[in-house]
């Protein structure tokens, strides 16, 4: 099962348009990241924090693990997010990734902001 599940990611990611993705009922939480580390070049891990929001980043993707975002801190997360979409790469024209793990954790109301924001920004792919 995974076979295919890193044949297809890992076609999907080659592409330079490709659309948001998400993944579900997958165990094995290493697999996208080897795909990522097989499909681009990577620097290593920065991990930063802001407030009470810590997040990881490297010249590809964000990663962001929603356990840790609550509607208190809700706001400071929204802004540490439209900071990462409205800087834009023009060096590389590869797409900006955001990952978000464990998403099925969060609320109502952070659920809806997000999908306003995935829907309005089409150079930025989510991984849920």
């Amino acid at each position: 099962m995974y076979d295919k599940i890193r044949d297809n990611l890992t076609r999907l990611l080659k592409h330079k348009n490709y659309p948001n993705i998400l993944l579900y009922n997958i165990t094995n939480t290493k697999l996208l990241y080897e795909i990522l580390h097989n499909v681009y070049i990577i620097n290593t891990n920065i991990i930063e924090k802001k407030k009470d929001i810590t997040y990881i980043y490297n010249n590809v993707y964000y990663e962001f693990n929603m356990n840790n975002i609550r509607y208190k801190n809700k706001i400071e997360w929204l802004s540490i997010l439209k900071d990462i979409i409205q800087t834009r790469n023009y060096y590389t024209n590869n797409k900006k990734i955001i990952i978000l793990n464990n998403f099925q954790n969060i609320n109502i109301s952070i659920q809806n902001t997000l999908k306003v924001i995935i829907e309005k920004n089409f150079h930025i792919s989510f991984i849920i």
